[in-house]
């Protein structure tokens, strides 16, 4: 259990470093500290719950951005919550080339699920982000139930 604790959090920080490596343009220590707040807020709060989480991704600011998230063969279903604060407007999400599915940004920021539907084959899991408003810091992760 200890190990598998450490792995998920290992590929959670790996998500982030893929991230930053993958978005277009510089990002400053404050965005990138802002990123990994609103990352750390959406993972708090999935795992309160019910929810394991798989991997998260982070970014702050308009344009576009893309991260790997390795997830579990063994699960059962496969969701992605997302959550975007600090601009009001809307943000576009692309799940393995799926969707786009629409993430709504505002001021305060709540957790929004954006499928419960989603048919992954394998293990790595694309997200892209494109069109968030340029205040804006937004998470968005996979979770669901592994299979005992």
């Amino acid at each position: 259990m200890i190990m598998r604790r450490t792995l998920r959090s290992a590929s959670v920080f790996i998500a982030a470093l893929t991230l930053v490596s993958c978005t277009s343009g510089a990002t400053s220590s404050r965005e990138t500290d802002q990123a990994t707040l609103t990352q750390e807020r959406l993972i708090n709060s999935l795992t309160q719950g019910t929810h394991e989480v798989y991997g998260a991704a982070a970014d702050s600011g308009g344009g576009s951005a893309e991260a790997r998230i390795e997830i579990p063969l063994d699960r059962d279903g496969l969701e992605i919550w997302a959550l975007c604060s600090g601009g009001n407007g809307k943000a576009l999400v692309s799940l393995n080339g799926e969707g786009p599915f629409e993430l709504s940004c505002d001021e305060d920021g709540s957790i929004q699920e954006i499928t419960s539907s989603l048919v992954v084959q394998g293990s790595r899991l694309l997200i892209s982000v494109v069109d968030a408003p340029e205040a804006a810091t937004w998470s968005v992760a996979a979770s669901g139930v592994p299979q005992s």
